[in-house]
């Protein structure tokens, strides 16, 4: 599962890289688990989007003090 949301990342992100290297891709993370997300940070991806600020909060809070334990 996580293979197929790797490739497709990294296929969106060179076809924009190869069109125009000063636009950054927004992967927006509206009903993705954190598993997923994690697998994106990942690969180096540092810019997503959320639909609702409850959301946001309830995914990027662990993720973060996960982040600062490290």
């Amino acid at each position: 599962m996580y293979e197929k949301i790797i490739q497709n990342y990294l296929t969106i992100n060179n076809n924009i890289k190869a069109f125009s290297p000063n636009v950054n891709l927004i992967v927006v993370s509206k009903n993705q688990p954190i598993e997923s997300i994690i697998k994106i940070i990942e690969i180096g991806h540092i810019n997503f989007g959320e639909n609702r600020a409850q959301e946001a909060l309830r995914k990027w809070e662990p993720l973060i003090a996960s982040k600062d334990r490290k």
